[in-house]
């Protein structure tokens, strides 16, 4: 089976359905709430870790470069909380939404003489 890693928008709403409820722990290379995702989508019989940088699949040792917004994701988790300590859906949508480009506000208007 080919291991993909998730799209943005699939990680969110696997993080929505968790909610308050645990997705993963901090500082964790294979509790990470990824890594926890790719668990959950590919079953026991895959294990998942990462450095931050890199996805690594089972004991065939084959890494992965996770996308940009994943990198930045994990470190943000990381950099979140105590170490080893769980994190929850709803917290990790927080670090998610931190990705977001800035949502500015363009306004035009017209000076009467």
């Amino acid at each position: 089976m080919k291991v993909r890693l998730p799209t943005k928008r699939q990680f969110r709403r696997w993080l929505e359905k968790k909610g308050n409820k645990r997705a993963g722990a901090r500082l964790m290379s294979g509790s990470c709430p990824l890594m926890t995702y790719m668990s959950d989508k590919y079953g026991e019989g895959h294990k998942f870790g990462t450095d931050g940088r890199q996805l690594l699949e089972g004991l065939e040792w084959r890494w992965t470069p996770l996308q940009p917004w994943a990198r930045r994701f994990v470190v943000r988790v990381d950099d979140s909380g105590k170490p080893h300590s769980k994190i929850t859906g709803t917290e990790c949508l927080t670090i998610l939404d931190m990705d977001e480009p800035e949502k500015s506000k363009l306004w035009v208007g017209m000076i009467a003489d």
